[in-house]
């Protein structure tokens, strides 16, 4: 049962000093009744630089009880003759929070009011607007998160943040508040952008569309009694059967072997669609019946290659349907790579499906890590973002664009690895950006213990002029003794446009690192480019003690972590992570210079690049498009074993 209730009606007035009082009252539609603290907003305009006294209660019944208390900062109030001091700005404006608790439930047949007081002298100004409700704790359930400083990293859209905690909630699809709740305090200081805590709000059991992160919508069914969680709402399983895979060695043999086993459909999102060789398993499936979507990003940066529009056009043209994912804002890109199978497994990876990212010819290409997890709640997990974002994409109209040519680079590098298959009882975490990215890679971070690996295109050091967060977390686990080694990507192609450019020069980054950790954090620029054995190491991945791995599209970058739409999973497993660890030392000893941080001269050594053979460091062949048959076996020789360092 729950009890609905009117609110008191807003009551105009002005003082005696002709000053107009206004105040107003941001609250959600449901109170929980089980004594979970609630939050109400309150923003009120009276005089300059004065002070007021206030209080809010909720009352009523045959006997006009108080059923509510407040806090004050340092102690719980109730009943009546309490009041907050308030004191205006210099614009006469205060706006602030004020946590309430329900301690009793109501009866019914009765009205019950929530009411706000503005006191000052003798004036008095009662607000109240629209209804409540209040659900007994037997019909109550909960939506979880993670606040952060100044702003919501999760749960919708801030009230009010003040030091230490904030107030947080969700709003449906008419922008009315779904639940408010303060989180708890975590000793930060005010507006330094970081987690402020959790919290909970409590809604009737049913099923909900809730605003948050990003003005991202969720279907998020609440169930009595029981919390579901936004950040991790369904996306932490129990997993029996994963495969693990590396550019350029085997991610071509793996991804085409999943794609192929499709019988009913496949769903793709992917932020750019380039390679002959893909389209042309994808075009065997859609042939074959089987039902293809496929979300890509309308605009990547640079625009969209003519090879890609001709994809997608000729899929299209096929039977497959082709979208583009809507941008909330400005320069937010669909940057995930990830494929949902059947509604029974997923392939998710760094690579962007074309020549160098998953490549034909395994003796060139990227670095790049990839996974297949074979689940069938791990897939609805995923093809619930998937729908989400499908629902709001639009529908694809391009040019004719090029066909591309079915050729391959042939490079010296000497492939190591192929797909490797595990089976067990792995604890798998679905990681997307903007929803959870920072909070679950910071998470991973913390738990390290040994060591951390990570592997990345590129690191900002600082996110709108602080300190990044994942920054911070390495330096702080170096500290604690944790090993850590970090592989970049180095590109003179790149670097030389911004090498100036801390954010994203690497040898800024590596310097940065090294002076930050007290040279204890080992750093190694990977060259990449015509004349090295990779185009780039474009991996975005981490290894945590051995045992727990992230595969991900996720760039160290705030606008990758916390605007765009990026998808990974943390799988742990210590035979996975010694797989990804066994390909992040084959990278890391291609030379055996000293690494940053690692030796007395502290210097960044850069490696990767072959000896100088001219035009022929890399030849071309052209590749004959032949049926798609599986040969996941043929990626070169069985990697040998490491063990854990």
């Amino acid at each position: 049962m729950i009890l609905a209730f009117a609110l008191a009606a807003v009551l105009p007035y002005t003082s005696a000093q002709s000053a107009e009082f206004q105040l107003t009252a941001d609250f959600q539609k449901y109170f929980p009744g089980d004594g979970t603290p609630f939050a109400i907003s309150i923003n009120f305009s009276g005089e300059k630089e004065t002070e007021y006294k206030m209080s809010v209660w909720i009352y009523g019944g045959k006997n006009s009880t108080y059923l509510s208390k407040v806090w004050n900062g340092t102690k719980w109030l109730g009943g009546t003759g309490y009041y907050i001091t308030i004191i205006t700005d210099k614009d006469g404006g205060w706006s602030g929070i004020v946590p309430m608790e329900i301690i009793k439930m109501p009866d019914a047949g009765y009205d019950y009011y929530l009411k706000l007081s503005v006191k000052d002298c003798v004036y008095q100004k009662i607000y109240g607007e629209g209804n409540f409700s209040i659900i007994p704790k037997s019909d109550c359930g909960w939506v979880e998160g993670y606040a952060e400083r100044d702003g919501i990293y999760l749960s919708g859209e801030v009230v009010e943040a003040f030091a230490g905690s904030a107030v947080v909630g969700g709003n449906d699809r008419n922008g009315a508040p779904a639940g408010r709740c303060i989180s708890e305090n975590n000793g930060i200081d005010e507006n330094y952008k970081e987690f402020a805590g959790y919290f909970r709000f409590a809604l009737p059991a049913g099923n909900y569309t809730i605003k948050y992160s990003g003005g991202a919508f969720w279907n998020v069914p609440v169930v009595a009694g029981k919390t579901a969680a936004l950040n991790n709402r369904t996306f932490s399983f129990i997993v029996h059967n994963v495969t693990a895979f590396v550019s350029p060695d085997c991610y071509f043999d793996a991804l085409s072997s999943a794609l192929q086993s499709a019988k009913e459909s496949i769903s793709i999102n992917i932020y750019e669609f380039t390679s002959p060789f893909l389209y042309d398993i994808v075009a065997e499936m859609a042939n074959c019946n089987v039902s293809v979507r496929i979300l890509a990003e309308g605009s990547p940066v640079g625009g969209m290659k003519e090879s890609e529009k001709w994809i997608l056009n000729s899929l299209a043209s096929l039977g497959c349907e082709v979208r583009f994912w809507k941008k909330p804002k400005g320069s937010v890109y669909d940057h995930a790579k990830y494929a949902v199978i059947d509604n029974r497994s997923v392939v998710v990876g760094s690579a962007n499906w074309g020549a160098t990212g998953v490549p034909k010819d395994n003796t060139f290409g990227n670095r790049e890590w990839g996974i297949v997890l074979r689940d069938e709640k791990v897939a609805r997990g995923l093809l619930d973002v998937f729908e989400y974002d499908w629902a709001t994409a639009e529908k694809a109209k391009l040019d004719a664009g090029k066909e591309p040519a079915r050729t391959a680079a042939h490079g010296a590098y000497e492939p190591s690895f192929v797909p490797e298959n595990f089976n067990g009882n792995f604890n798998a975490r679905l990681v997307f950006s903007p929803e959870n990215s920072r909070e679950e890679i910071i998470r991973l971070i913390r738990s390290a213990t040994d060591t951390i690996f990570v592997e990345q295109l590129y690191i900002y050091t600082y996110w709108d002029n602080k300190q990044s967060p994942l920054v911070s977390e390495l330096i702080n686990a170096s500290a604690r003794g944790v090993e850590v080694r970090v592989i970049l990507n180095y590109n003179k192609m790149y670097e030389s446009s911004y090498a100036a450019y801390d954010p994203k020069s690497s040898e800024n980054v590596a310097a940065y690192l090294r002076e930050h950790s007290n040279h204890s954090i080992s750093v190694k620029l990977f060259e990449t480019g015509e004349k090295s054995i990779f185009a780039n190491v474009h991996n975005k991945g981490v290894i945590v003690d051995n045992r727990s791995v992230l595969v991900s599209s996720i760039n160290w970058n705030e606008n990758s972590v916390c605007n765009n739409r990026e998808v990974g999973v943390i799988i742990d497993s210590e035979a996975a992570a010694q797989y990804y660890a066994d390909a992040f030392f084959r990278d890391w000893d291609m030379n055996k210079k000293s690494a940053a941080g690692a030796g007395e001269d502290g210097g960044i050594e850069k490696q990767g690049k072959m000896p100088d053979m001219g035009t022929a460091g890399i030849v071309f062949a052209l590749l004959i498009a032949m049926p798609c048959a599986s040969v996941l076996g043929g990626c070169g020789a069985r990697r040998a074993r490491r063990g854990r360092r």
